[in-house]
């Protein structure tokens, strides 16, 4: 066993994943109570006043404009960032309910954070529609619609290059490191066994990033119907999640043999339970 791989196995025995957390603060804070029911009327007014503002842009067409979408962005992000924090922060400390497990602690990091940074793209795009208003009036509304035209086009290849191209490009960088490791093997009959272990993943991999790269390249196309684009999507989100147990359950051992047991398992169960009934009608 070389060094790499004791350190590691020495890493993951000492590393313990903590299951609760302890918040601390508002100690000895003089007229807490006082603060909570600010926050409980803050809370209470951004709902009405987000929902609100929500409710109007939605209603009327003359606010679907660039400039009220943004501010639409912005009324949820605010009226969602509030509901991550203040109802669990009140939660903690009016009620004294101040552990927190581990699995929530992470989930509402990741909401408070998350709606935090919509909050600061978003008044950064305001920042720009206020430019060009201020700065080209007469010209605002051609570039602000020619500029949100190609916005989402923008989004699109954005969200394709993080979503669909990045990864497999890291899986493909990955996979090199791994036979760049297997070609200084000797032995043929250990590397073709370490290559046994990724034939599975790579399996999963073709079937989920092949479909969607080729119905992505194909939606750039105009040729394409739009009825073959909803069925080439629509294949492509369900046909791997149906395909993946099934690719797990043929080519996995640990999971044959975990079947096998099971199945023996209820046909030894099934088998005794016969055999109990059929004593119990004979002594009947």
């Amino acid at each position: 066993m070389g060094p790499e791989v004791r350190a590691a196995i020495i890493l993951n025995a000492t590393f313990v994943r903590p299951a609760k957390f302890y918040l601390n603060g508002f100690t000895n804070m003089p007229h807490e109570k006082y603060y909570y029911v600010f926050l409980c009327f803050v809370y209470v007014m951004t709902v009405l006043g987000n929902g609100l503002l929500l409710t109007v842009i939605y209603l009327v067409e003359a606010l679907h404009t660039p400039k009220y979408m943004l501010v639409f962005n912005l009324a949820f992000a605010d009226l969602c960032g509030s509901t991550a924090l203040i109802p669990k922060l009140l939660e903690t400390f009016l009620f004294n309910k101040r552990y927190i497990v581990y699995e929530a602690c992470l989930s509402y990091m990741f909401f408070v954070l998350f709606f935090i940074s919509v909050q600061s793209w978003t008044l950064v795009a305001m920042a720009y529609d206020r430019l060009i208003a201020i700065c080209f009036p007469l010209r605002y509304h051609s570039i602000v619609t020619k500029l949100y035209i190609s916005f989402s086009h923008v989004y699109e290849l954005v969200a394709a290059m993080i979503i669909i191209w990045l990864p497999p490009l890291l899986i493909a960088v990955t996979y090199f490191c791994i036979f760049t490791a297997l070609s200084r093997i000797a032995s043929g009959e250990e590397r073709l066994k370490a290559l046994k272990t990724c034939s599975s993943h790579l399996i999963l991999v073709a079937l989920f990033f092949f479909p969607i790269i080729g119905t992505n390249i194909a939606s750039q196309f105009s040729f394409v119907h739009p009825n073959a684009r909803i069925v080439g999507y629509t294949l492509t989100n369900t046909i791997p999640a149906l395909l993946n147990p099934i690719v797990y359950a043929l080519k996995t051992e640990e999971v044959l043999n975990s079947l096998k047991k099971l199945c023996k398992r209820n046909s030894i169960n099934n088998t005794s339970s016969s055999r109990k009934v059929k004593s119990v009608m004979l002594l009947s």
